[in-house]
């Protein structure tokens, strides 16, 4: 039997169902296909690549070039300079451990206006 008969002899919910399977499986294809290009160019990416290159020959190395000059051995240290000694300030109090005197202060010539609110839970 070919695919063509095996496709005639479904019924139409049997075809809705394998094209909905179909579909699943190519959005999750596509995204494995994203994540393995992107583990791609992690892995084999240009910044991945780098390596220690030989020496060309045709350079002259410059390790034997420069002679290091001879200090006598019994140099005196270089002088010291004394430095201002300092103490380091206390931290500030972060402003939930100021007390509640230090906020805001109103002195009585602010107006003062009290609104009371019903409570209906409390009040019966």
């Amino acid at each position: 039997m070919t695919l063509e008969e095996q496709a005639a002899a479904l019924p139409l919910d049997e075809i809705v169902a394998l094209l909905v399977a179909q579909q699943e499986v190519a959005q999750q294809n596509a995204e494995l296909q994203r994540q393995v290009e992107w583990f791609k160019r992690q892995l084999f990416g240009r910044q991945s690549e780098r390596r220690l290159r030989e020496p060309d020959a045709q350079h002259l190395p410059l390790a034997g070039m420069l002679t290091p000059t001879a200090e006598p051995a019994a140099a005196p240290p270089p002088p010291t300079e004394p430095v201002k000694a300092y103490q380091r300030r206390g931290r500030s109090p972060s402003p939930a451990e100021l007390p509640e005197e230090r906020g805001l202060r109103f002195d009585p010539s602010v107006p003062v206006e009290v609104i009371e609110l019903p409570t209906p839970g409390v009040a019966g």
